[in-house]
């Protein structure tokens, strides 16, 4: 009984879905008004768009590349301190009282 529950509302989401497809296919007037479409006559504004459009897609990778590169550089100058910090306490472990290091 389930089953034919869930296959009933598969297919009335089915039909819904292509119910929406074809009114929008029907009606091309809707899909066609972007703003970069609509204004093809000014060049300035035209322009503007193209900027504007260019600034957001790079925005999200520039965000992205900045939290890289400082999780990068963090972990790069931890090692290195842990390094250093190993060098440090080996050199002390083979250094002999009374002897100075050189």
């Amino acid at each position: 009984m389930r089953s034919l529950r869930g296959a009933r509302a598969a297919f009335l989401s089915a039909a819904v879905v292509l119910a929406a497809a074809m009114v929008l296919l029907a009606l091309p007037a809707p899909l066609l008004a972007c703003p970069s479409c609509m204004s093809a006559a000014d060049q300035q504004v035209q322009e503007g768009f193209f900027w504007g459009l260019v600034f957001m897609m790079v925005s999200p990778w520039v965000v992205i590349g900045a939290i890289g590169g400082g999780l990068f550089m963090a972990i790069k100058r931890e090692r290195r301190e842990a390094v250093e910090e190993f060098l440090r306490s080996e050199a002390a472990l083979h250094a002999r009282p009374g002897r100075k290091s050189g």
